[in-house]
């Protein structure tokens, strides 16, 4: 699956399958959807490793139940940027249109700024 940062991710290693066979998803697919979807756009190697997907849900578990979400404001604001839109999309269900009204901007423009 090539990236949009002109990079090619060509599989996931055998641990990190296991560790997402092994793990309960809430929401089914729509929440393993957007944790590949996140795992692809952040990974830094040629295959996703269980390294990416604990860096992209260190935060989420502990969080959730309590209702609220961290956002680490030690990153660049383009990252924030994609981590707040990822988690309204995922509370809105992954519906584009209805996590980009509630974010205040198009469509088109939520698209782009996932890209």
């Amino acid at each position: 699956m090539p990236s949009k940062k002109k990079k090619q991710i060509v599989g996931v290693q055998e641990e990190a399958l296991k560790w997402l066979y092994s793990r309960t998803w809430k929401n089914n697919l729509q929440e393993l959807s957007s944790v590949m979807e996140q795992a692809v756009q952040f990974a830094n190697h040629e295959y996703i490793r269980k390294e990416d997907f604990n860096d992209i849900l260190k935060n989420t578990d502990d969080h959730t139940q309590l209702g609220c979400s961290v956002i680490d404001l030690n990153k660049p604001l383009a990252e924030i940027e994609k981590d707040i839109i990822w988690k309204v999309l995922q509370e809105e269900e992954m519906n584009q249109t209805r996590a980009a009204k509630r974010l205040g901007i198009n469509r088109s423009t939520l698209w782009r700024k996932l890209k």
